[in-house]
């Protein structure tokens, strides 16, 4: 396994209030390293495994911005996107799809970004910046 360590120069969102994010990841190394890198940005970050679980926690938390596989246990990526499209309080959730299976992904309109795997961080980091340059609706 391989580390990689991100070092970046602080937060892009220029926000008072606490920036949440929600990664739905179920290998724990990709996991743990979007987390790093969302909490160098300032984001205090959670994890879901699982499908079902991170429609639970983007209800619950109501993230900032969602990383989201497709490939997941329980409910897939595609099943996640629709459930988070339908719902009133989660439709506004920005989107970064982080994927190695993203040539049948069928995108709703908060998906703001598609990232293949193995992804660039510089390319996750461009994608996170237009996130915060677009306003989250409540």
């Amino acid at each position: 396994m391989t580390t990689t360590t991100v070092a970046l120069e602080g937060p892009i969102f220029a926000r008072a209030e606490v920036l949440r994010a929600l990664i739905v990841e179920d290998q724990p190394e990709i996991a743990d390293l979007l987390a790093q890198i969302l909490q160098s940005l300032g984001f205090y970050p959670s994890i879901a495994g699982n499908g079902i679980e991170a429609i639970r926690l983007a209800r619950t938390i109501k993230p900032d911005l969602l990383t989201l596989d497709l490939n997941l246990p329980v409910k897939d990526g595609h099943g996640v996107l629709v459930e988070l499209a339908a719902d009133p309080l989660t439709s506004q959730i920005p989107v970064i799809v982080i994927s190695a299976y993203t040539g049948n992904l069928r995108p709703t309109r908060q998906v703001i970004g598609v990232l293949q795997k193995p992804f660039d961080v510089q390319e996750l980091l461009d994608t996170i910046a237009l996130a915060s340059a677009q306003p989250v609706a409540r």
